[in-house]
């Protein structure tokens, strides 16, 4: 992709971290930020983030990224989505559906890339994540974070070749490079694009973390429905291990005894209590 002649667009400004270093490669770039009170406090975290802010060829957005998307006719090289964290948060599931991975195809140029950051989750939240990803996109490359934070996902409906850091690092402007080595931990730009490269995981590895969970949809926001799993993390040594966990019937229940059976991902909860006539 000629860096001249790239588009990228961010979701999210958030700190500005995204924002600022794409500005870093000296391309055109649009960010869409839901808070309108967001892109002021950006020079907070990064004291240069004035100059970002006022570079022409920076464009700020104050909208929801997902209907900016449907009613904007602009397509783009890159769109990189960074959604609020946690992973589990209400309306999160939005922004790593197949219904809207549909949506940011179509926002696509031919040979776009689609960057999607994912942060430390569940292996249900992984699993379903890469599918939607993976049945979105034929082409998907993950790689672990160099501080092992999360995973950052590279979609595209055309190959994403793999290059050498050396080829990458020919490609980048001083500027970017720099922005780059603020992060670490190494302190050669070789050896962190090298250390970049070598997380790389495939997606099978992640989506057998959760085999029998679905891609996750509008309809299916398996990300936010969290909790029962984090109750059944301390039961489950592999999470992928059927769980029957039934409560012993406390004395005298007899035959008012009710259960409440849940399937949890491949996980059934059961739950006891004595009968008033109403389901618990």
């Amino acid at each position: 992709m000629d860096r001249s002649q790239c588009r990228p667009a961010s979701d999210q400004i958030r700190m500005g971290t995204t924002f600022r270093s794409t500005c870093s490669w000296g391309i055109s770039v649009t960010a869409v930020e839901l808070v309108p009170s967001i892109p002021k406090l950006f020079t907070y975290f990064h004291p240069d983030g004035l100059k970002a802010l006022s570079s022409p060829k920076a464009h700020v957005v104050v909208d929801d990224g997902r209907r900016y998307l449907e009613r904007s006719s602009q397509k783009y090289d890159v769109i990189t989505i960074d959604p609020s964290s946690p992973v589990s948060a209400a309306g999160a599931s939005l922004l790593y559906s197949v219904d809207f991975y549909s949506l940011v195809k179509r926002r696509l140029e031919p040979g776009g890339i689609v960057a999607q950051w994912l942060r430390n989750s569940d292996n249900a939240a992984k699993s379903s994540i890469s599918r939607a990803l993976r049945d979105s996109f034929p082409y998907v490359r993950v790689f672990g974070s160099v501080v092992h934070y999360g995973l950052h996902f590279l979609a595209s409906n055309r190959p994403i070749p793999a290059q050498t850091a050396e080829e990458l690092l020919a490609r980048m402007p001083d500027p970017a490079i720099k922005d780059m080595m603020e992060w670490g931990p190494e302190t050669i730009p070789e050896k962190q694009i090298d250390r970049m490269l070598s997380q790389e995981v495939d997606t099978g590895q992640l989506i057998v973390l959760s085999p029998g969970t679905p891609a996750l949809s509008d309809d299916r926001p398996i990300n936010e429905y969290f909790l029962l799993r984090e109750l059944l993390t301390s039961f489950v040594p592999e999470p992928r291990e059927r769980l029957r966990h039934i409560l012993a019937p406390e004395k005298g229940l007899g035959s008012g005894r009710v259960v409440l059976e849940l399937e949890v991902n491949g996980c059934a909860v059961t739950n006891t209590s004595q009968s008033s006539g109403k389901i618990p």
